[in-house]
Order: structure tokens, then sequence, then C-alpha cells
């Protein structure tokens, strides 16, 4: 399948089963539980998108406003496994840039697991630079690198 087989749009909620599954498919041991998901669709619907080939969602992207004015943190970014490599992620987290800085969102921030290189790369070509590492950052020797960027 091509990149052009897949389209961004909002999450709705007969996506969250698909999305809980996801979740437990990339992030295992340790998903976003269905109940978070759920509240994150009411409390930032607008910052949460999915990409969907055929009726079916193969990835998805979550951001959520930081205390601070003006400021996001992108949460997550999941894509399906048999999906990778066709251009996904890059597509989620392009639109999700695209709404935080419609949204009057002027610096966004995420975190990524040190050793996670496709990861990095992803952000780092959209110009997130590194703001600095935490070594426990989801408990005892769960680091992360803490990236970030300002939007125009």
């Amino acid at each position: 399948m091509s990149q052009a087989a897949f389209h961004v749009r909002p999450v709705s909620r007969p996506d969250l089963d698909r999305l809980t599954t996801l979740e437990r498919e990339v992030f295992h041991p340790e998903p976003y539980p269905g109940y978070f998901l759920r509240q994150a669709l009411d409390l930032w619907p607008d910052w949460f998108l999915v990409a969907e080939a055929s009726g079916a969602v193969t990835g998805y992207t979550l951001a959520a406003p930081a205390t601070s004015p003006g400021r996001a943190m992108i949460l997550s970014l999941a894509v399906d496994p048999a999906w990778r490599g066709r251009g996904l992620a890059r597509e989620l987290v392009s639109s999700l840039i695209e709404r935080l800085g419609a949204s009057g969102v002027t610096d966004v921030s995420l975190t990524v697991h040190p050793d996670n290189r496709v990861a990095k790369d992803l952000y780092l070509g959209f110009g997130f630079e590194a703001r600095g590492s935490e070594p426990d950052y989801f408990g005892h020797s769960e680091p992360r690198l803490l990236l970030g960027r300002t939007l125009p």
C-alpha cells in the first residue's frame, strides 16, 4: 500500500476499542488503559487523531495542554506494526503540530526512550531538540529524553 492509502482524522468513540488494542500491542507491558483513552477523547478531542486505512484504525497520536499557557505535550504516538514505514507517523505528527499551532500552542514537548532511534529521528526531523533527560521518568530504569520545539 502507498502512503496515500490512509488519511488522518479526529478520533471518534467507536475507535476506542481498537486504540486500546493498539496500545497493548505497541506499549506492552504498560499501555494506556482504555478508560484513559476514553477520558482523553472528552478532554482533548482536537488533539487526538487517528490514521485510518480502508476503514481500519492503523495508528494514533495524542497531545494535551501543559500548565503554562501556549504549551502542550505530545503524550503518545502509536502505529500498527504492519503499517510502519509507510508515512503514518510522519502524517500523524504533522497533522497534530498543525492543530496545536492553530489552537495557539507556541511550544510543544514530548518524551522518548533514548534507545528509540526511529522515534528520535522522526521528531528531530520535525525540528524538535533535546531539552534534557531523566533516568527514571516512568519509574526505576525507565529513562526518557525530553524533546521540544517552538511553533510559529
